[in-house]
């Protein structure tokens, strides 16, 4: 039996311009088992006007398993020969015909047959995709559209064509010859042996984006995807990245369908400054269903905090899996390490790259909670390993936060052995596919809801945009290990420990890597955010002595950030200039003050004053004859506790506070001298 249908085509084409439409179609009758069913590529409509036609290329996408091309077509209209027509190319379920007229171009008299294709129908029901692109040969057509199939939609979609390189803003790939925006609905063909779309270092914005089956779309690191509507997968969605810590990032705005693939592939090694290659990293899942037996070949631990400890779920027995697997639900972290022995010993391993896999439809993008957990009394009281969700970066501004979690993020770098803050605005987002550490007051849960999501594929670990906001970078010579400590100026915060506004400085036990921190009473933190001040103390600590640098590499609008080291007495204006110094591990690390005002102008003469020293619960200062001015005294915060004028000879200043240390500042019509003291 011979069924004829008529197929829905494409195109809708302006004058002299290559465009094209796509459309879907299902056979309108189910034919036996064994038929041969006929599909007619039909002219239905010129727009009543004159349309010639040169050129014309069609790929048909249909469901390999109800219908079997036979490579036979049939060309039943002489004004468009067999000899003008080739099949260039079958793969399992596409067509690729190209039209070529030799006699130049061909006036249309719509409705008209083009070509037949030839197809063994075996069972079930088919749709049939028809998109391509067609040149006109008479300036005076101004749209031509072919539709074949009564009660068709046809689709404006840009199709991927691939015909010159895998180079998405490659005009020639676009079958509308222009790159796609906003505002264009997007198809990639399931085609083999063509170069497929690679987005790099770009941020891409759709509409709707259709992938194929065999279709792929890749975003290297350092670029990013966002779908504003619908994202249909039937083939492959990769995201990459890099050992700099640089990844693709993936939103979808709308909904997601399709029996297609999505990776993330994580890559782990690490690159300088690091000694190990294959240090530690806090791992999260964008999608569901990832298990401990993806990654035969690591290191697994989640954090107790119960305990105050970590704990294993793999690795500990050389070359055994968790047994049952471990699943990596929603918004949870591990720690993992590669182990690079276990391919050796073991057998296939995942590698230095894993593969973060599943089907389209299950990856995060809506609304995920986690519990946290407090319990006084332990080691690390309230620290508890989270995860990003999502295969994108998270704005820690944005989460809506619960009243028992103070609002800070804490993130382990394994390049720099370090980690690195956010609080109030200030520090880096939380990249995707990555645990991070949140700090506990009391029993509660972490939602996201998903409107935490934004593209952050620079990786930046501090913001510039934050008004009266110092950055200090500490950094070791001879090595590319670095620290960063945040000053911020606001008006809302204390001297204590904000749960909105500070951070707590987390010390790595790298001994290469320096460490810089201020403090708030009983507290280092990496971000110190307080009332307006004269001065701040700095602490400076590594566990490796050498020649480090501090500099300020973010300043906003001071006019005046001087930096003081207590063991020599140099002044550097960190405005104009970094200061290089000698530390000897095991040093007292409150070594530092910073300050505010411009103390820089007046001329350091510490020659003349006698002495500061402290004895019992007093300070001594010895005041040389003929000076004025008073005497200060702060606490490791900043805070003025004491004032007093000078007099001549020795001046006796009593403290309530003992076992801390105490800053002591002379200040005169001619200079400062500064000294930090002992009250025992």
């Amino acid at each position: 039996m011979k069924r004829t249908l008529s197929l829905l085509s494409l195109l809708i084409i302006g004058t002299n311009v290559l465009q094209a439409q796509s459309a879907t179609f299902e056979l309108p009758q189910i034919p036996n088992p064994g038929s041969t069913v006929t599909v007619p590529l039909s002219v239905i409509d010129c727009n009543g006007d004159c349309c010639w036609l040169s050129t014309a290329q069609f790929i048909i996408i249909y469901n390999s398993g109800v219908l079997t091309p036979t490579g036979n077509y049939n060309c039943p209209n002489p004004n468009y020969p067999f000899y003008e027509w080739m099949i260039t190319f079958y793969s399992e379920n596409t067509i690729v015909i190209t039209y070529l007229s030799f006699s130049g171009s061909i006036q249309m008299n719509p409705p008209e047959v083009l070509i037949e294709l030839v197809f063994n129908y075996n069972s079930g029901t088919s749709v049939l995709n028809l998109f391509g692109n067609m040149n006109l040969g008479n300036s005076n057509c101004d749209l031509i559209f072919i539709n074949g199939c009564v009660g068709g939609t046809s689709i404006g979609d840009n199709i991927w064509t691939g015909n010159i390189s895998d180079n998405w803003f490659e005009y020639g790939n676009w079958s509308f010859s222009t790159v796609p925006t906003e505002e264009d609905d997007i198809l990639i063909p399931g085609i083999t042996n063509i170069a497929y779309p690679v987005i790099d270092n770009a941020s891409i914005i759709a509409k709707k984006i259709t992938i194929m089956n065999n279709g792929i779309i890749t975003l290297s690191p350092s670029a990013s995807l966002t779908i504003n509507e619908l994202f249909i997968n039937d083939g492959l969605l990769q995201i990459q990245s890099d050992n700099m810590g640089h990844s693709g990032s993936f939103i979808n705005l709308g909904g997601i369908d399709g029996t297609g693939t999505f990776e993330f592939d994580r890559h782990i090694t690490n690159s300088s400054p690091s000694t190990d290659p294959f240090d530690w990293h806090y791992l999260s899942s964008p999608i569901q269903g990832f298990y401990s037996d993806n990654i035969p070949d690591y290191l697994i631990n989640n954090w107790d905090e119960f305990n105050g400890m970590y704990q294993v779920i793999q690795g500990n027995i050389p070359c055994t899996p968790a047994d049952p697997p471990v699943v990596l639900n929603p918004m949870e972290g591990w720690s993992i390490k590669l182990d690079p022995d276990y391919i050796s010993n073991c057998g296939f391993g995942t590698g230095e790259t894993i593969e973060i896999t599943g089907q389209t439809t299950d990856l995060h993008s809506g609304t995920y909670s986690v519990p946290f957990t407090f319990t006084p009394g332990n080691t690390f009281e309230g620290w508890n390993l989270l995860g990003n969700p999502y295969p994108c970066s998270i704005d820690p501004g944005l989460i809506s936060w619960p009243e028992n979690l103070n609002q800070s993020i804490y993130l382990w770098d394994g390049r720099l052995s370090t980690y690195f803050t956010w609080a109030g605005g200030v520090g880096p987002n939380i990249p995707p596919t990555q645990g991070f550490f949140v700090n506990a007051i009391g029993n509660g849960t972490m939602t996201f809801s998903g409107d935490e999501r934004i593209h952050d594929t620079e990786l930046p670990w501090f913001k510039s945009e934050i008004e009266d906001l110092v950055t200090l970078k500490a950094t070791a010579t001879g090595n590319d290990y670095y620290d960063i400590t945040h000053i911020r100026f606001l008006n809302e915060a204390t001297p204590q420990f904000d749960k909105v506004w500070d951070a707590y400085k987390l010390l790595s036990t790298v001994p290469e890597v320096p460490q810089i921190y201020t403090s708030a009473v009983n507290d280092i933190l990496s971000i110190n955010t307080q009332p307006e001040t004269l001065f701040v103390p700095l602490a400076f600590t590594s566990g490796q002595s050498g020649i480090f640098t501090i500099e300020a590499i973010e300043t906003s609008e001071f006019t005046d950030i001087r930096l003081e080291d207590i063991f020599t007495g140099t002044l550097t204006d960190l405005l104009i200039d970094s200061y290089t110094f000698d530390y000897t591990a095991g040093d007292d690390p409150d070594r530092f003050i910073i300050h505010f005002t411009p103390v820089g102008f007046y001329e350091y003469e510490a020659s003349n004053i006698k002495k500061i020293w402290s004895n019992d619960h007093n300070i001594y200062i010895n005041i040389p004859n003929g000076l004025e001015g008073s005497i200060v005294v702060y606490n490791l915060i900043g805070q003025e506790i004491i004032r007093t004028n000078i007099k001549a000879g020795l001046n006796i200043i009593p403290t309530k506070v003992i076992n801390t240390f105490y800053i002591v500042k002379v200040l005169t019509n001619s200079y400062i001298v500064t000294e930090k003291v002992y009250i025992k």
